[in-house]
Formats: structure tokens, C-alpha cells, sequence
């Protein structure tokens, strides 16, 4: 990944690694099943916002083609 930026905590650039799946080894299950609860978290989140734009998007494509 290259140099890590001064300005972020070590415990910060360790957990992007982790959320990027490096460095895993050095977790215990414990710490491993919580990864994996956040990501399934952060997932749901994620899809959650997906729907949402992509039935805003179809709302807005149905009003343009009730305009034709």
C-alpha cells in the first residue's frame, strides 16, 4: 500500500486493512467475527442506499417518459 500518511492513527490504518482483507492473521475469532459483523453492518447499509437511488433514478426516468 505504500507509506502511511502522518496524520492518521496507526489503529485507524491497521482497521482499513482489515476492512480491505490484509493483515487478517494477526486477528483472534473474536476480532474476526466482529470484522465480519461490521461488514455484513456496513453491507446493508450500502445496499439499503443502492435501492433507494435506483428507484429515485426509475421515478425520474417514468416522469420523462410520461412527458412524451
Amino acid at each position: 500500500m505504500g507509506r502511511i500518511p502522518c496524520d492518521i492513527p496507526m489503529t485507524y490504518y491497521n482497521y482499513f486493512r482489515y476492512l480491505m482483507g490484509e493483515q487478517l492473521d494477526s486477528l483472534n475469532l473474536k476480532e474476526l467475527q466482529q470484522l465480519e459483523n461490521q461488514l455484513e453492518n456496513s453491507l446493508k447499509l450500502i445496499r439499503s442506499r443502492k435501492e433507494k437511488t435506483l428507484e429515485e433514478e426509475n421515478k425520474n426516468l417514468e416522469k420523462q417518459v410520461s412527458i412524451l
